[in-house]
């Protein structure tokens, strides 16, 4: 990066407290001593504009879930209906995320299950199978999950693009190994829909959250006591486990409640 009042260390400074604080422009501001009107060009700029996408990472330990993830591979017929039915299991059957596998094609299904019903959502995937639509499926138990980090001392957020020396490999930092530690934290239905859509996009303000949960939910809840909510349970509860940003540019749109993809 050229820009000299931009440099990358800073720029990557600003992303890592970013994953651990939020967009709370004004506090990283203080943080690192940068003006809040640079600091929100450079976020804006450099980080939404491009396509990244900042969501908050529940802490699901605290909220009573466990990771399960389901190596499947899916039957010829059913493979051009696959992502649909997937984003299906998203509404209705805990799913979280999938991915292909290369080269063996196997499709990686990760589902947040309450640890009570952990039996009956293997049990559903295995219905699955018996009516054809895997033709073999293996189950993958986690005690904790966590997303690492993005490794934004190796991006250059002018260009857009990854500078990494592949001959000089980065070793994983101590942190980014160690499972959080469980919490016994206390949440109501309000922390659960707030969590949601911070999960969705934490790039919007309360007041449009706020707006948000009443829409998709019909539950229409004060705004203090969502800001209550956020800083009581959310944060100083432990229900979040810092934020994740989406640098490969797939992110939900909370307007038109799609999912959109950038070519990077």
């Amino acid at each position: 990066m050229n820009d000299t009042n931009n440099p990358p260390n800073k720029m990557a400074r600003v992303v890592k407290l970013i994953t651990k604080l939020g967009p709370d422009i004004n506090l990283i501001a203080r943080m690192t001593g940068t003006y809040k009107e640079t600091l929100r060009y450079w976020y804006r700029g450099k980080i939404i504009a491009t396509g990244m996408a900042v969501q908050a990472v529940p802490n699901e330990v605290a909220l009573g879930f466990k990771r399960v993830a389901a190596r499947v591979r899916v039957a010829e017929m059913f493979l051009p209906h696959i992502r649909q039915t997937f984003f299906a299991m998203n509404d209705l059957s805990y799913v979280a995320a999938f991915e292909l596998t290369v080269p063996d094609e196997h499709y990686v299904i990760h589902a947040t299950v309450p640890e009570r019903f952990i039996d009956d959502y293997k049990s559903f995937i295995l219905k699955l199978k018996e009516m054809g639509i895997f033709e073999s499926v293996e189950f993958y138990d986690f005690d904790w999950f966590r997303r690492i980090p993005m490794r934004a001392d190796h991006y250059d957020f002018d260009a857009a693009r990854w500078d990494y020396d592949w001959q000089n490999p980065v070793e994983i930092e101590k942190e980014e190994m160690e499972a959080e530690p469980v919490v016994d934290s206390k949440f109501e239905k309000t922390d659960l829909l707030l969590l949601k859509e911070l999960q969705l996009d934490a790039d919007r303000p309360l007041t449009k959250i706020n707006r948000a949960i009443l829409a998709k939910n019909n539950v229409k809840v004060n705004y203090k006591t969502l800001q209550w909510h956020y800083r009581h349970h959310l944060v100083e509860g432990g229900l979040i486990n810092g934020y994740s940003i989406r640098w490969m540019g797939t992110r939900y749109n909370a307007v038109t409640e799609k999912v959109e993809h950038r070519q990077h």
